[in-house]
């Protein structure tokens, strides 16, 4: 549980001449709660923007293609571990103003819940983790994959198909 105390008053010089500085002391965290801190300010909940990478394996008729949906998963979570190093690195560049926000004081970095040192290492892990993971994209064979449907017996959905489906159902939903 996080500790805060008042601000104190420094009884050194600053550097700049003449009065005492008002110093905020930092709470202090576990590890654990810097971790949730570091979760906080990857904003995961702004993941879910990503899935729009799924629409297009849709439309195409390839969801169930193993390949396919594969190249797109690692595409989404490397957006994901992009956009939060996106958010961390613009919390850590925007940390004074965040702190004199009225909103944005709560924020992990402004608030201190989350030490500068640990968001600078976050931002060198996500870099690394999402370079690793466009690298496989394009390292995964190219290879024509079964439709997984079709493997269990069904046959090969095809755009075809599908179309006529909706149809079917827009015709039978219309007919009333």
């Amino acid at each position: 549980m996080p500790t805060t105390s008042e601000p104190s008053v420094n009884t050194s010089q600053s550097p700049h001449g003449g009065l005492p500085q008002l110093t905020a002391q930092q709470p202090t965290l576990s590890t654990l709660g810097r971790l949730r801190a570091l979760v906080k300010a990857m904003r995961l909940k702004q993941w879910t923007k990503n899935a729009t990478l799924f629409i297009a394996i849709v439309f195409a008729s390839h969801l169930l293609l193993v390949n396919e949906f594969e190249r797109t998963a690692l595409a989404f979570f490397a957006f994901c571990l992009a956009s939060s190093t996106i958010y961390l690195l613009n919390d850590l560049l925007d940390i004074e103003q965040d702190r004199q926000h009225p909103v944005k004081c709560k924020r992990p970095l402004a608030s201190g819940q989350l030490p500068v040192s640990w968001a600078i290492g976050a931002i060198v892990l996500l870099v690394l983790a999402c370079a690793a993971l466009s690298l496989a994209i394009f390292f995964l064979p190219v290879t024509k994959s079964q439709d997984v449907y079709a493997s269990l017996g069904g046959q090969m959905f095809s755009s075809h198909s599908v179309c006529f489906l909706t149809w079917c159902l827009w015709f039978c939903m219309a007919s009333g």
